[in-house]
This record gives structure tokens, C-alpha cells and sequence, in this order.
């Protein structure tokens, strides 16, 4: 193996080479997991191989990028797939700014490119190929709309109008659906409300209390009685543990939650079927 690709490929190699970039680049890169590490071994077998790898490794590793390059490695029929496309144009500056490279890969494996992105717009398509430098390529897409899921269209005022503050935009979306949750209670329609910045996150829920005064919760309060919570990704720490909660009770059919108000941080990944 090593007679045919002049390289090895070990766990301190790439541990050396990872440590090398954080350290002249001020970033924090951590080193392969053991699967992604067992996937770049696969890959000098004659095995099928899956290989999920970190953006940051494939592109500053000296080591990966030797592999890459090999003749044995090129012999191979390769495909390279980028999951949650969009985020090649939403990450940029300090956040894992390598996804702007991303198209450097281009130069190390010759492929067909597979770019998969659910969320994505027709201006945002284009983007992506341009960020990918990809010129002979094909769209396939379809409808995201679902049974329950209904979209409306609506005016809201100015917070600039005369006599209006900043608060009554939000109030135009937060007062009549709050007023229908008093109303319904629990018959109330699983709804998200989401918003841009947590500061209107934060306004809705306490308007929420506000309104619904002693319906707030549905028995003694708590987090689980709770028929209005928030959502985003400054809410607890590092466990989880109430973000779990919150999406495990919306996929349950007599969920206790009515409404959640939220960032986009609820919704990647979660199967609601109930909202």
C-alpha cells in the first residue's frame, strides 16, 4: 500500500497537520473522529466507501490532500456530495469560513458533484453554482409544501407609520393568534411562530403570558404544562435537554405545547408531522 502511494495515512499525521493550521491560522480545528478516520483508511482499500470528512481537514491536511491526489485514489469512481448546500453562501467570515473554498476541492478529486439543499431559493441555486464554480450542471427540485403546512401572504403596518411604534408589526402577527389560542386553548392548531432575532422571540412569549394569564400553562407551572414556548439557540446550555423536550412533545399527536416561537434553529432534521 504504501509502495503504491508514497504516503501513510495515521492518526498522528493528521493530528500533526490539524494542530499545525490552528496554531499559524488562531482556530480550532479538532482532530478526525474514529469513523472519519476509518473512512480516509477505507478509501486505500478496494472497499465501497462513504466519506464523511470535516471541510477544514480535507483542505488544510497536507496529508488528506496527498491522498487525494494519488494515482490509486484516482483510479476510483468517486462522487463528492455537500449536504445542507445553502450553507456554502451563509457561512462566511469567522464562522467556518472554509466553506467559501470549498470549490478548491475541485482540483483534488475529478467527479461528478452532488449538492443537496432543502431550503434553498432559485436565486440561491445560482449562487451555489457560482460559489462552486460549477458550469454544466442540472437542477432538480420540487415543491416543499406539505399537507400541514398552510402559507398566507399578509401586509403588516409600518412601524414608521404615523402613530405606530416598533412593537406593531409584531403585534399585527402576535395579539390574533394569541387571542385564538386563549380562545381554543387545547384545541388550538400545533403552530410556530418564528422570528428573526431573539429580542422578538422574547417579546412574543411574555406577550404570550400576558394574554393568556392563567392559561399560559395547562396544570401546575412548569416547563412541561407550558402551552407557549421558545425556541432558539441561546436558550440553555450545552445539554439539550429542554430543546429535547420541546421537539419530542411536538411529535406527539396531544402535544401539551400549542405554540412555539422560534428561530430557524427548530425545524432542520425534526420529523413534526403534528404541526
Amino acid at each position: 500500500m504504501a509502495d503504491a502511494m508514497e504516503i501513510v495515512i495515521n492518526s498522528q499525521s493528521i493530528t500533526d497537520a490539524l494542530q499545525k493550521y490552528c496554531s499559524e491560522f488562531q482556530t480550532n480545528i479538532s482532530e478526525l473522529k474514529p469513523l472519519q478516520f476509518k473512512a480516509v483508511q477505507t478509501l486505500l482499500s478496494k472497499k465501497d466507501c462513504i466519506c464523511a470528512l470535516p471541510t477544514e481537514t480535507v483542505l488544510n491536511s497536507l496529508e488528506v490532500n496527498k491522498l487525494f491526489r494519488s494515482v490509486k485514489f484516482q483510479d476510483y469512481n468517486k462522487f463528492l456530495v455537500i449536504d445542507e448546500a445553502h450553507c456554502v453562501i451563509e457561512w462566511d467570515g469567522e464562522f467556518r469560513k472554509d466553506f467559501k473554498r470549498i470549490y478548491q476541492l475541485k482540483s483534488l478529486v475529478s467527479c461528478p458533484i452532488l449538492a443537496l439543499s432543502a431550503t434553498i431559493t432559485k436565486a440561491g441555486q445560482t449562487e451555489i453554482a457560482k460559489c462552486l464554480h460549477l458550469t454544466n450542471y442540472e437542477v432538480v427540485s420540487a415543491s416543499p409544501a406539505k399537507d400541514n403546512i398552510k402559507m398566507f401572504v399578509m401586509n403588516r403596518p409600518s412601524p414608521n407609520s404615523k402613530g405606530n411604534t416598533s412593537f406593531t408589526p409584531y403585534d399585527y402577527i402576535f395579539v390574533p393568534v394569541l387571542q385564538q389560542l386563549k380562545s381554543e386553548i387545547d384545541n388550538f392548531e400545533i403552530t410556530i411562530v418564528y422570528c428573526k432575532t431573539i429580542n422578538w422571540i422574547g417579546y412574543g412569549y411574555e406577550l404570550a403570558k400576558q394574554i393568556l394569564g392563567d392559561e399560559f400553562y395547562s396544570g401546575k407551572p412548569s416547563e412541561k404544562t407550558a402551552r407557549v414556548m421558545m425556541y432558539h439557540s441561546s436558550m440553555e446550555g450545552s445539554d439539550g435537554k429542554l430543546k429535547k423536550h420541546i421537539v419530542e412533545t411536538l411529535q406527539t399527536e396531544r402535544s401539551t405545547i400549542r405554540l412555539i416561537i422560534a428561530s430557524v434553529a427548530l425545524g432542520m432534521g425534526a420529523d413534526l408531522r403534528h404541526v
